[in-house]
C-alpha cells in the first residue's frame, strides 16, 4: 500500500496548530480591534469637525457683527451729515446729533449706542453724558490700548474696527469691538461697538449642543457594536459546536477503532461534509467488521481441520505401534489387523487432505477479498484527498471573495463618511444662512429706527416752518432752514426706503437659500441611508463570505484528519492480510505432510503386504513340518 501526503500552505500550516474554537476567538478580536479603531477614528473626526464647525461659526457671526456695525454707522452718519449740513451754529449741530443718537439702542440687552466725538473730544455718549464735551484721548483698557484714538484713526482713514476692553454694566470689563466712521461735511466721526461676548456664549451654546449630538450619536454607536457583537459570538458558539462536536466524535471513534473496537456507530445527522465523513467512517467499520468476522471463520475451520489431521496422525502412530507388537505376537493376526487401520489411516489423509485444499482456497478467497478491500480503501482515501484539496481551493476562494467584499465595504464607508461632511457643511450654511437673515431683520429694524427718526425730523421741520410763518419776517430764515430739514428728512425717508427694499430681497433670497440648503440636507440625508445600507450589505457579505471560508478549512481539515486515519486502517488490513497468508503458507506446509503421510501409509501397506505374505509362508511352513 501507498501513502499520499498533501502539503498545505504556510499559512494554513500556522493556522492548523491552533484549534477550530480559538481560530474564532482570535477573529472576534481581531473584529473588536477593528470596530474600536473605526469608532476612536469617528470620535476624533467628529471632534475634530465640530471644532472646525465652531470656529466657521464665530468667524461667520464676527463677520456679521462687524457689517451690522459698519451698515449701522454709515448709514446714521449719512444721516446726521444731512441733518446739520446747513446748520452754522456748533450748539445747535451738537445738540442735533444728541437728539439723533440718545434714544438708538441695539442688541437684546440694549448695550449696543452709538457715541460722537469731534477729534477726541467726546460729543455725544448716551450712558455717560457726564462725559460730554470731554477729552477723552488719554483714555484706554486694561491692554493699554487708547481707543479713542485708535477709533479717531480709523474713521479718518475711511471707516474701521477696534478691538478693545470696556466695562458692560454689571459684567465687569468685556471686550469689545467697535466701528468709526466721520460725519459727511464735518470734523466729527460717529461709532457704535458690541460686546464680544456676546458671540462667545453663541458659540459656547453651539460647542454644548454639538457636544449633546456626538454624546448621543456614539452611544447609538456602541449599542448597536454591543448588541451586533453579542449576536455574533453567540452565532461563533454555534458553528464552534457544529464544527467540533462531530469532528470530536469521529476522532474518538477512529481511535477506537484503531484499538481494536468495532463495535461502533455514528449518528450521522446532517448533510454537511462532516455527517459525510461520518456516514463514510460507518461504511468502513461495517466493512472491516464483516472481513474480520469471515477471516475469524476461515480461521476457525482452518484449525479445526489442522486438529482432525494431528487426531489422524495420532491414530496413524498408535496403528504402528500395534503393528509392532503384532509382528511380536503373531504376523498374520497382526497383519490382517494393520490392513484395517492402515484403511482407516488412508481414508483419514484422504479426508485431511481434502479439507486442507477447502481451506487453503479458503485462505486464498479471504486474501483476495482483503486485497479487494484495502483498494477500495486506497480509493477511499484517494477521494478524501480530492475532497481536502479541492476545500483548500475553496478556502482560497472565499478568501478572495471576502478581500473584495471588504474593499467594496470600505469603498462604501469612505463614501458615507464624505456624504456626512457634506451633510454637516450643508446644516452648518443652513446655520448660517438662517443668522445671515436674522442679521438682516437687525438691519431692517436699524432702518425703521432711522426712518422713525427721518418722520420725527420731517415733524420738527414742519412745526419749525409753522413757527417761523408766526414769526412773519423774523423767522424767514428759520423757515428756509426748517425747509432743508423737511427736504434732507424726504431723502432720508426715500433712501431708508430703498435700503429696505434692498434688505427685503436680501432677506427673500436668504429664505430661498435656506430652502435650497434643506432640500440639499434632505438629499443628502436620502444619499447618506442608501450608502450606510449599502454598507451594512457588502459587511455582512464579509462576514458571511468569512464564516465560510472558516468552514471550508475545517472541512478540509477533517478530510485530512480522515485520510489519516484511513491510512492507519491500510495498515491494519496489510496486516491481516500478511496473517491470511502466513495461514495459506501454513496449509500448504499441512498439504505436504498429508501427502508425506499418505505415501507413509502406501509403504505401509507394502509391508503388511509383505507380512501378510510371510505370515502364510510362516504357516504353510509350519503346517508341513
Amino acid at each position: 500500500m501507498s501513502a499520499h501526503t498533501v502539503a498545505s500552505g504556510g499559512g494554513t500550516s500556522v493556522l492548523r496548530k491552533i484549534s477550530i474554537t480559538w481560530r474564532f476567538i482570535l477573529l472576534l478580536v481581531l473584529f473588536a480591534l477593528f470596530i474600536g479603531a473605526v469608532v476612536l477614528t469617528f470620535y476624533i473626526g467628529m471632534g475634530t469637525q465640530s471644532t472646525h464647525t465652531i470656529e466657521t461659526t464665530q468667524d461667520i457671526l464676527m463677520q456679521g457683527q462687524r457689517e451690522k456695525l459698519a451698515v449701522a454707522s454709515n448709514t446714521l452718519a449719512e444721516a446726521l451729515g444731512q441733518a446739520i449740513r446747513n446748520e452754522t451754529d456748533p450748539a445747535k449741530r451738537i445738540e442735533t446729533i444728541r437728539a439723533m443718537v440718545d434714544q438708538v439702542r441695539f442688541e437684546k440687552d440694549q448695550s449696543g449706542y452709538f457715541f460722537v466725538y469731534q477729534g477726541t473730544v467726546n460729543v455725544a455718549l448716551p450712558p455717560a453724558k457726564a462725559k460730554q464735551g470731554t477729552d477723552l484721548g488719554g483714555a484706554k483698557d486694561a491692554n493699554g490700548v487708547y481707543y479713542v484714538r485708535e477709533l479717531l484713526r480709523q474713521a479718518k482713514a475711511g471707516g474701521g474696527f477696534v478691538q478693545y476692553i470696556f466695562p458692560k454694566p454689571g459684567q465687569g470689563d468685556q471686550p469689545k469691538l467697535a466701528y468709526a466712521a466721520m460725519i459727511p461735511g464735518t470734523d466729527m466721526w460717529i461709532g457704535t461697538g458690541i460686546y464680544i461676548d456676546n458671540v462667545e456664549r453663541a458659540k459656547a451654546a453651539i460647542r454644548t449642543e454639538n457636544e449633546k449630538h456626538i454624546r448621543s450619536v456614539l452611544t447609538g454607536i456602541f449599542t448597536g457594536i454591543g448588541l451586533g457583537l453579542l449576536v455574533l459570538i453567540g452565532l461563533c458558539l454555534v458553528i464552534i459546536a457544529s464544527i467540533t462536536k462531530p469532528i470530536r466524535q469521529a476522532t474518538e471513534a477512529a481511535m477506537r477503532c484503531a484499538a481494536g473496537d468495532l463495535d461502533i456507530h455514528l449518528s450521522a445527522a446532517g448533510n454537511d461534509e462532516a455527517a459525510h465523513m461520518e456516514r463514510a467512517l460507518n461504511t468502513m467499520v461495517e466493512t472491516l467488521r464483516a472481513n474480520i468476522a469471515a477471516i475469524e471463520a476461515k480461521t476457525r475451520d482452518s484449525e479445526e481441520k489442522a486438529q482432525a489431521a494431528h487426531q489422524a496422525r495420532q491414530a496413524a502412530e498408535e496403528a504402528m505401534g500395534q503393528a509392532h507388537r503384532a509382528r511380536a505376537e503373531g504376523l498374520c493376526q497382526a497383519a490382517g489387523r494393520l490392513e484395517g487401520v492402515v484403511g482407516i489411516v488412508s481414508r483419514a489423509s484422504s479426508e485431511l487432505s481434502s479439507h486442507i485444499d477447502d481451506s487453503n482456497h479458503g485462505a486464498q478467497d479471504q486474501s483476495q477479498r482483503m486485497a479487494e478491500t484495502a483498494a477500495a480503501m486506497e480509493e477511499m482515501n484517494a477521494t478524501v484527498l480530492e475532497v481536502a484539496k479541492n476545500a483548500s481551493n475553496a478556502a482560497e476562494t472565499t478568501d478572495a471573495a471576502r478581500k473584495k467584499a471588504s474593499s467594496g465595504a470600505d469603498v462604501v464607508n469612505k463614501m458615507v463618511e464624505s456624504i456626512g461632511r457634506v451633510r454637516s457643511q450643508s446644516e452648518a450654511l443652513k446655520e448660517d444662512m438662517g443668522r445671515l437673515g436674522d442679521q438682516a431683520q437687525d438691519i431692517g429694524r436699524i432702518m425703521n429706527v432711522i426712518s422713525d427718526i427721518a418722520d420725527q425730523t420731517n415733524l420738527l421741520a414742519l412745526n419749525a416752518a409753522i413757527e417761523a410763518a408766526r414769526a412773519g419776517e423774523a423767522g424767514r430764515g428759520f423757515a428756509v432752514v426748517a425747509d432743508e430739514v423737511r427736504k434732507l428728512a424726504e431723502k432720508t425717508m426715500t433712501a431708508t426706503k430703498e435700503v429696505g427694499e434692498a434688505i427685503s430681497g436680501i432677506q427673500q433670497g436668504t429664505n430661498r437659500n435656506v430652502e435650497n440648503v434643506v432640500q440639499s440636507g434632505q438629499a443628502v440625508e436620502e444619499a447618506s441611508g442608501l450608502a450606510t445600507t449599502a454598507g451594512e450589505a457588502l459587511a455582512e457579505i464579509v462576514h458571511l463570505v468569512e464564516d465560510a471560508s472558516d468552514q471550508v478549512r475545517s472541512i478540509a481539515t477533517a478530510a485530512e484528519q480522515q485520510s489519516a486515519t484511513s491510512e492507519e486502517i491500510n495498515r491494519s488490513i496489510d496486516a491481516v492480510n500478511s496473517i491470511s497468508e502466513a495461514t495459506s503458507r501454513s496449509m500448504a506446509d499441512a498439504a505436504r505432510a498429508v501427502g508425506e503421510l499418505t505415501r507413509q501409509t502406501q509403504d505401509l501397506e507394502t509391508l503388511m503386504s509383505e507380512l501378510e505374505r510371510e505370515g502364510r509362508e510362516a504357516g504353510a511352513a509350519k503346517a508341513i513340518a
